[in-house]
């Protein structure tokens, strides 16, 4: 699986009183399934650029406006995609138009963190293709001290297009001097 995808996002919050709130911003996703790389980047312009995100088979690098920052787990164990399966395939309501999805699930590693707290259980929703990913579902246990019930992802309009391979020779210096010395800098 090799695509690129753009799109304006949807991020929404939810306590077990209802939406706390939202955000919209543009996102880009660069994966290329063979070679075990992937970009992911929030914000697509510098006054909405919130994060990016370098991830390889056994490196991550996460990059916002304050440092770069390298960590050892590599591409579907950072992402916290490690246990999720497909499901079932089923239709959506996206911008009112119906659409055909596979939904996977599964319980994220244990060290997935959202806030300091650990999801019970993430939920996806691919085009049934498999070249652009519609929305990501988390859901929280109650506790307490922590509200939040669901955080989800909506990319409602995501279309594929030709994959900007250049992006994973663009890292940025910091990242490598944030980097364990175990990790020389990557060739890609």
């Amino acid at each position: 699986m090799i695509f690129a995808l753009t799109n304006t996002g949807l991020e929404a919050k939810y306590n077990f009183e209802g939406k706390l709130g939202y955000i919209t911003y543009g996102t880009d996703w660069v994966q290329d399934a063979v070679k075990k790389r992937l970009y992911h980047r929030v914000g697509l312009t510098p006054n909405d650029w919130q994060y990016s995100y370098y991830v390889f088979e056994d490196v991550t690098f996460f990059e916002t406006k304050l440092r770069c920052t390298s960590m050892p787990q590599g591409m579907y164990y950072r992402m916290g995609l490690t246990y999720i399966r497909k499901q079932r395939d089923e239709k959506i309501s996206l911008n009112g138009r119906y659409k055909d999805v596979i939904v996977f699930e599964g319980e994220p590693p244990e060290d997935v963190n959202i806030d300091g707290h650990h999801p019970a259980l993430i939920r996806g929703y691919s085009a049934e293709h498999r070249n652009a990913t519609y929305g990501w579902e988390l859901y929280f246990p109650h506790t307490s001290n922590f509200s939040l019930y669901k955080e989800e992802y909506w990319y409602p309009s995501m279309t594929s297009k030709e994959p900007d391979w250049s992006i994973f020779n663009d890292i940025p210096d910091s990242c490598f001097t944030s980097q364990p010395k175990s990790h020389p800098k990557l060739t890609v």
